[in-house]
Protein backbone atom coordinates (compact mmCIF):
# COMPACT_ATOMS: atom_id res chain seq x y z
CA UNK A 1 0.00 0.00 0.00
CA UNK A 2 1.30 3.39 -0.96
CA UNK A 3 0.96 6.12 1.74
CA UNK A 4 0.35 9.58 -0.17
CA UNK A 5 3.11 11.40 1.70
CA UNK A 6 5.75 8.89 0.64
CA UNK A 7 4.68 10.01 -2.86
CA UNK A 8 5.00 13.46 -2.31
CA UNK A 9 8.37 13.33 -0.70
CA UNK A 10 9.47 11.37 -4.02
CA UNK A 11 8.18 14.41 -5.70
CA UNK A 12 9.67 16.42 -3.41
CA UNK A 13 11.07 20.14 -5.03
CA UNK A 14 13.99 21.65 -2.63
CA UNK A 15 13.75 25.10 -4.51
CA UNK A 16 10.34 25.64 -4.13
CA UNK A 17 10.42 24.08 -0.85
CA UNK A 18 12.67 27.08 0.23
CA UNK A 19 10.53 29.53 -1.55
CA UNK A 20 7.43 28.15 0.57
CA UNK A 21 9.03 27.87 3.94
CA UNK A 22 10.86 31.59 3.10
CA UNK A 23 7.12 33.19 2.76
CA UNK A 24 5.48 31.54 6.32
CA UNK A 25 8.75 32.75 7.90
CA UNK A 26 10.20 29.07 8.10
CA UNK A 27 7.56 28.38 10.85
CA UNK A 28 6.45 24.89 8.86
CA UNK A 29 8.51 22.40 6.45
CA UNK A 30 7.42 22.24 2.97
CA UNK A 31 7.77 19.51 0.36
CA UNK A 32 7.79 22.33 -2.23
CA UNK A 33 5.32 20.57 -4.45
CA UNK A 34 2.74 23.34 -6.08
CA UNK A 35 -0.55 22.92 -6.61
CA UNK A 36 -0.85 21.22 -10.18
CA UNK A 37 2.13 18.35 -9.15
CA UNK A 38 0.00 17.40 -5.33
CA UNK A 39 -3.56 17.54 -7.56
CA UNK A 40 -1.93 14.81 -10.04
CA UNK A 41 -0.26 12.76 -7.71
CA UNK A 42 -3.61 13.37 -5.24
CA UNK A 43 -5.68 11.99 -8.46
CA UNK A 44 -3.30 9.10 -9.02
CA UNK A 45 -3.72 7.90 -5.12
CA UNK A 46 -7.32 8.29 -5.28
CA UNK A 47 -7.38 6.10 -8.75
CA UNK A 48 -5.44 3.63 -7.03
CA UNK A 49 -7.42 3.28 -4.11
CA UNK A 50 -10.86 3.59 -5.16
CA UNK A 51 -13.24 0.46 -5.30
CA UNK A 52 -13.58 -1.59 -8.71
CA UNK A 53 -16.99 -1.86 -8.38
CA UNK A 54 -20.13 -1.11 -6.17
CA UNK A 55 -20.15 -3.99 -4.65
CA UNK A 56 -16.99 -3.76 -2.82
CA UNK A 57 -18.35 -1.05 -0.80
Amino acid sequence: MVNIIEEFRKNKNLENAEKQAAYLRHQFEFIGLKTPERRLLGKEFIKEKKPQNASAI
